[in-house]
């Protein structure tokens, strides 16, 4: 009786392994996660992250796009040439995932927002610090929505994020960061008569369109002048 029971069980775990094994879509689209350490910063903004993370990454990011639906399709031909039970139902299955995976629809960009977390383990009454790194927040993002995102950062040539470069208060977006790259760029040189100015008196850093004009204050539209050029061209 003990051993028919257990014969049973057996057959039992048998179908329930070949159910499993039937159901299973061993094709499932995959994802491409982008982890962005927001470790002592506050009051984030994923969308800003995001757009900066493209203006530097955009090239890599149009390849990925291009090429997601292709090496998903290679990825999985690989398997199904492998697999001959079911082959029929696979087939299905493949077909079912490709047409998912292909379309500009599936959120196939996962943006995962960590932070760097202190904890302590004792081992011999020795406390030890270690970092572990916990997401904070996450964003999926589909092939379309990045698609266009990219086009809207292209159209201001990545000079910065939509949020900034759609920002009212322009002059607030004068970093000190931002002084310096300009600075550094053009060699402490007033771009009009080409004087230089290492010690940086006189220096200014001027908005090419003025932002009442609706100038931005991105890298494109700021130069170095001296005193006398930009108030010179401040009176035409």
């Amino acid at each position: 009786m003990i051993y028919s029971v257990f014969g049973i069980l057996a057959v039992l775990e048998v179908l329930l392994f070949l159910i499993i094994l039937y159901c299973k879509n061993p094709f499932q689209p995959t994802s491409k996660v982008i982890k962005i350490d927001i470790s002592g910063k506050k009051k984030v903004s994923m969308d800003n992250l995001i757009d900066e993370y493209l203006c530097e990454n955009h090239d890599s990011i149009y390849r990925i796009c291009d090429s997601a639906c292709d090496d998903f399709k290679r990825d999985c031909e690989k398997k199904l040439d492998r697999i001959l039970l079911f082959h029929s139902h696979r087939k299905k299955q493949y077909d079912k995932s490709l047409k998912k995976m292909c379309s500009k629809d599936y959120p196939y960009f996962v943006f995962s927002f960590y932070r760097n977390i202190t904890k302590y383990h004792q081992r011999n009454y020795v406390k030890t610090s270690y970092v572990e790194p916990i997401e904070a927040e996450r964003l999926d993002i589909t092939i379309g929505e990045m698609l266009d995102i990219l086009a809207e950062l292209e159209s201001i040539n990545y000079a910065t994020t939509r949020e900034k470069y759609h920002s009212k208060n322009q002059r607030k977006l004068m970093t000190k960061e931002l002084r310096q790259q300009i600075k550094e760029r053009d060699h402490y040189t007033c771009q009009i008569c080409g004087k230089v100015m290492l010690d940086e008196v006189g220096l200014h850093i001027d908005h090419i369109i003025p932002i009442k004009q609706g100038g931005k204050s991105v890298p494109e539209n700021l130069q170095v002048l001296c005193d006398k050029c930009n108030l010179a061209k401040g009176t035409k």
